[in-house]
């Protein structure tokens, strides 16, 4: 998580510096944990004037892991997510030091949200989550068609059309 904001400022500060994109109309684009770290950037980034969640992941691993996969994380050095070895020690002990309701409770700027009723992955119930705790403006948009892979051409276009209304609507 440390590495992939640290990206992220990298990346703005670039844009910053060059000034070849109006910094005033700064919007990040999150799709599953890119959401988290969207999240966890806008919060201390006052040039972001926009969020889009494409089934943004909202919580802190301790919201949704049990003390068993913990436990096995301890016990094995790394979890398994899918049938995959994915997440490592480094990985959860880093991620520990955030705080996403935190964060959310310091969002001012609008924030846009996707989310599939067919997602497996990240549930719907995590936009519920920032329409809770986010402050400003929220729209949440939840498809009947739409898993966490962007499986389909319409799926994709629906995806697509209204992350440009989000835009169109809020960075004017």
């Amino acid at each position: 998580i440390s590495s992939m904001l640290l990206d992220l400022e990298n990346v703005i500060g670039q844009i910053a510096k060059y000034g070849t994109i109006n910094t005033n109309k700064i919007a990040l684009i999150g799709h599953s944990q890119g959401g988290y770290i969207s999240i966890l950037h806008t919060s201390k980034d006052k040039r972001v004037k926009m969020i889009v969640l494409w089934m943004g992941r909202t919580a802190d691993l301790k919201d949704f892991w049990s003390k068993t996969t913990f436990e096995d994380m301890k016990r094995k050095g790394y979890a398994i997510w899918d049938e995959y070895k994915v997440l490592n020690k480094k990985y959860v002990a880093d991620s520990t030091k955030y705080n996403s309701e935190s964060a959310l409770r310091k969002i001012r700027v609008p924030i846009g949200m996707i989310y599939g009723e067919l997602d497996i992955i990240v549930p719907p119930s995590e936009g519920f989550r920032v329409k809770k705790l986010a402050k400003g403006i929220k729209e949440l948009k939840i498809f009947n068609d739409l898993d966490h892979g962007f499986t389909g051409e319409k799926v994709q276009k629906k995806i697509i059309t209204t992350t440009l209304g989000f835009l169109k609507k809020w960075l004017h």
